[in-house]
């Protein structure tokens, strides 16, 4: 049974507080809309990986995510890591007739 230790300098610490989405809302009050016969309308701004606050200035400097997994070569320790999760703005109208 063969048992393996890792030195400290293989091991990182992967602390971190990520908003990964964000969405604001405001109903619309339809009642005092004479224009149109709605039911219900709103409208929201969204945002998905806004913002990640690392505790390791070297990771936030390389522009790793936290969340990405390394790929290793049969760990042998090769690999890589892979770029962030993209940032999306964006907004979103819901309307009921």
């Amino acid at each position: 049974n063969r048992v393996s230790s890792y030195d400290g300098q293989c091991v990182h610490s992967n602390d971190f507080v990520k908003l990964r989405r964000f969405q604001l809302s405001y109903n619309i009050p339809v009642n005092k809309l004479k224009i149109v016969k709605l039911r219900s309308a709103s409208i929201s701004l969204v945002g998905s990986n806004l913002l990640t606050i690392y505790t390791v200035k070297v990771w936030k400097d390389l522009g790793i995510d936290p969340e990405q997994e390394e790929s290793t070569d049969n760990g042998q320790g090769g690999g890589g890591v892979s770029a962030p999760h993209t940032r999306v703005f964006g907004a979103n109208l819901k309307i009921s007739f």
